[in-house]
């Protein structure tokens, strides 16, 4: 299990950062009814960024997190 601690940088910069060849693309969707993109390598990633995006930056909870189709 990965613990390494992500920043609050690290977090507003994943949902601010364009795609890389190795990023994956997510939905996250939030119980105060707001939805982003954002970028994760995989999909714990992708869970842990917008658990910790939740709580920490917009001080909610995560409802659910989903793969985006961008084609």
């Amino acid at each position: 299990m990965n613990t390494k601690l992500i920043t609050d940088h690290d977090l507003i910069m994943a949902f601010n950062s364009k795609k890389t060849e190795q990023s994956k693309t997510y939905y996250a969707f939030f119980t105060n009814g707001d939805h982003d993109i954002f970028e994760a390598d995989n999909k714990t990633q992708a869970r842990k960024i917008a658990r910790e995006f939740a709580v920490r930056i917009l001080g909610t909870d995560l409802e659910q997190v989903c793969g985006y189709d961008q084609n």
